[in-house]
């Protein structure tokens, strides 16, 4: 009996748990910080599907704490969601993975996104695959940096830990 080779799309496949999002920002002395929009312990999972499917959605968790969880979402003051929504990421649509200039990519088309304008657009990001401590770990950053709304610019990245089946059973 022969095994086939794992490719790194079937590495990729599965749920994955947000470790951090770190967001380095290029400063006006041309310095580097890095910022952690969503908290140190952000809270984000991503389920890559067999099929191409891809879902993935984070949070600050300490922003979520602050709502008043005795009031329905839908009734909720506008101020409230929109301190929520700020801290929030969330998107879905079909994703394919692929070799470019020597660099692992995973592109997704979005369909559905908490954030219109990526709706119908391609995000691509970089992608490496490793392990540390004997769990599977995957990091993503976008191919481009992002212009923040002060106008610095900023890369988003992503380091994801991959879900045992018996985790995802607990969730």
């Amino acid at each position: 009996m022969t095994s086939t080779p794992t490719t790194e799309r079937d590495q990729i496949l599965g749920a994955w748990k947000l470790l951090t999002f770190d967001l380095i920002i290029d400063d006006a002395s041309g310095s580097q910080k890095t910022v952690q929009p969503m908290g140190p312990t952000p809270l984000g999972r991503a389920l890559f599907s067999p099929e191409g499917y891809v879902s993935i959605t984070g949070t600050d968790p300490a922003r979520t704490t602050s709502y008043n969880l005795a009031v329905p979402w839908v009734m909720a003051e506008d101020k409230d969601i929109a301190f929520i929504a700020r801290a929030m990421m969330s998107y879905w649509g079909s994703f394919r993975v692929f070799s470019e200039d020597g660099d692992l990519r995973v592109a997704t088309q979005v369909h559905i996104s908490l954030d219109p304008s990526w709706i119908g657009t391609e995000q691509v990001r970089r992608a490496s695959l490793g392990e540390e401590n004997g769990k599977k770990i995957l990091v993503l950053k976008p191919v481009q940096s992002i212009r923040l709304p002060d106008g610095t610019k900023g890369l988003a990245v992503l380091t994801w830990e991959k879900l045992i089946t018996t985790e995802v059973a607990k969730l």
